[in-house]
């Protein structure tokens, strides 16, 4: 059998935004390109009937996380061009709201502080020591947002958190825009297969068994009331998961489990699928990532 290999995309936009730079739309064109090239690329669906593929090429399925609009302004194009089927995994929340979650808020702040020339500073979550960072370029900038990132993770009170620091700016940030269920509803089918992001894009490792039920059915069962059909995937935020976070999915009706760990699928009966990230804006940097990411399986 072909091995499977699953990649992850987030933001395709030509769009400034030097906390999590956004794929520019160029290279990622030049990305699908690629992968038609080296890989047979399957829709998600077809995971559950993967032993009759007969090809030479590896097998490959292309997700997206968080369902940010330049999937519908920028991505979305190229993959109707090159017609490649790919899974959008969405945060119900945030699609019924229209409100950025925490990571993308956070990001938007930090970019606030660099404009701003100001030191951004922030209790440590461990110490509670005051951590200070001072950002004088763009790599300071996206290398602060991964240490804040962190830093916030697991801690409970981080939405208050970045609200402290959005004060302590001293004005609003603009946000990024996200997809509404209108807007996602009328996403090509032949192309989208629509999967769930949970519903409020919370660390699944940290919280309760009840909340963990929270987080899966909510989203499940709000995605069918409004697109009319269960998601056949989740995408664990931030790739964590466990064996009873995949068994809970399997009960909710997932069908699909999709974690970050980097490394291709060989089981005939498996349910999960290991992602790798791609996100470099060069080109190169991504073909040479998906190179090694074959060499590895």
């Amino acid at each position: 059998m072909s091995k499977i290999f699953s990649f992850a995309f987030h933001r395709v936009s030509d769009e400034y935004s030097p906390a999590y730079p956004p794929m520019p739309i160029k290279t990622f064109d030049k990305v699908i390109k690629h992968l038609r090239r080296n890989f047979l690329i399957i829709p998600q669906e077809e995971l559950c009937e993967k032993t009759h593929f007969q090809s030479r090429k590896s097998l490959c399925v292309i997700t997206f996380d968080d369902a940010y609009n330049d999937f519908a302004e920028c991505a979305l194009p190229v993959l109707e061009k090159n017609k490649v089927q790919v899974a959008l995994h969405i945060i119900s929340d945030v699609a019924d709201t229209g409100k950025i979650f925490w990571t993308q808020r956070l990001n938007k702040v930090i970019e606030g502080y660099y404009a701003e020339k100001k030191v951004l500073k922030l209790p440590d979550s461990q110490s509670g020591d005051i951590l200070q960072f001072s950002m004088n370029s763009d790599a300071d900038v996206e290398r602060t947002a991964l240490n804040v990132y962190l830093n916030l993770l697991e801690n409970p009170d981080r939405d208050a958190i970045i609200s402290d620091l959005e004060r302590e700016l001293g004005r609003e940030v603009m946000q990024t825009r996200m997809l509404r269920w209108n807007e996602i509803a009328q996403l090509d089918s032949n192309l989208v297969s629509i999967g769930s992001h949970t519903k409020t894009h919370r660390n699944l490792m940290t919280l309760s068994d009840e909340e963990i039920k929270t987080e899966l059915a909510e989203s499940y069962n709000c995605i069918y009331r409004n697109l009319g059909k269960y998601p056949f995937s989740i995408a664990y935020p931030n790739g964590q998961y466990n064996d009873k976070i995949n068994e809970m999915a399997l009960a909710t009706g997932y069908k699909v489990l999709y974690t970050c760990d980097a490394k291709p699928v060989t089981e005939s009966n498996s349910c999960i699928y290991h992602r790798y990230n791609l996100y470099n804006r060069e080109f190169w940097k991504n073909r040479l990532k998906i190179t090694m990411f074959r060499l590895r399986g």
